[in-house]
């Protein structure tokens, strides 16, 4: 026999709905003085079984912590950050931060779209306790695990605004170019990386680590033609950020498919007298 869902959903919610108005059907001479109450029961019945048979899952479990868990040395400006998302893709994900030295954890941001959230100065040689509740916009919420770092006395600041990168300015789509830059961390010798914008709308991701002061190379092959602009920053140990470097302009113009120019050419052998001048520019 041939099913047919949504009939089916129709007929679940009708139930469910059914039973939860049954019993709250007045018995005579006990009416309630509004239905606010019935009205609230039917439309949370309906929301909770409608999410039951359409399969939504609540968000993520918040991790990859930074600091990571139980990091001593921390400096006292550090930046909280997470990971997120939901398994529903198209869900609008929101977090709450809890931070604190003692039980229970307060609550100090709410609602906030970002996987970051800047504590501002903390106190020094103390242990924190953190945590981040993930909520979707269907209110289901996810607690993340409890995780603690101890801070130091310690300020840390980004590195510099790396060099404007340097390599080929005008190339062919399709072929693959090298691009450099360099940069300091003023807080002295600690491992960098780079994050590339090639001006496509395609990223390096993080690379590195690189020493302070050591030369970055990345390579990245344009696919269409235009005018790009190439940009890089760097981030120290703590994700602490530096500035986008200046931009590196590109133009890459449309390049002839060897293919093509290898049988045009043949054919001008077979046609010698045939458009000498186009069979000149073609071999050049």
């Amino acid at each position: 026999m041939a099913t047919y869902p949504g009939l089916r959903k129709c007929l679940i919610v009708g139930i469910v709905v059914s039973f939860h108005v049954a019993c709250l059907v007045p018995v005579a001479g006990n009416e309630p003085e509004n239905d606010t109450s019935m009205q609230s029961v039917i439309i949370n019945s309906y929301t909770a079984i409608d999410h039951l048979i359409m399969g939504y899952l609540p968000p993520f479990i918040p991790k990859n912590p930074h600091p990571e868990n139980n990091t001593v040395g921390v400096p006292i400006n550090t930046m909280l950050r997470w990971t997120g998302g939901d398994p529903d893709g198209a869900d609008l994900v929101t977090y709450d931060v809890y931070l604190g030295i003692e039980l229970p954890i307060q609550k100090v941001a709410s609602n906030i779209s970002m996987t970051s959230y800047n504590p501002g100065i903390l106190e020094d040689y103390l242990t924190y306790m953190w945590r981040i509740v993930a909520w979707d916009n269907l209110s289901l919420s996810t607690k993340g695990p409890v995780w603690h770092f101890t801070t130091s006395d310690t300020t840390n600041y980004p590195p510099i605004k790396p060099n404007q990168p340097t390599g080929v300015a005008n190339g062919n789509r399709g072929y693959q170019y090298t691009y450099s830059t360099i940069t300091i961390d003023p807080d002295g010798p600690q491992a960098l990386y780079y994050l590339w914008d090639w001006g496509d709308g395609n990223y390096s991701g993080w690379l590195g680590p690189y020493d302070s002061g050591v030369t970055c190379e990345a390579k990245h092959t344009w696919n269409g033609t235009g005018n790009y602009s190439i940009k890089v920053k760097a981030k120290d140990i703590h994700d602490f950020e530096s500035d986008w470097s200046d931009p590196f302009p590109i133009t890459i113009p449309y390049s002839y498919n060897k293919l093509s120019i290898q049988v045009l050419d043949f054919l001008f052998q077979r046609c010698p007298n045939t458009l000498p001048l186009l069979r000149q520019i073609l071999r050049n």
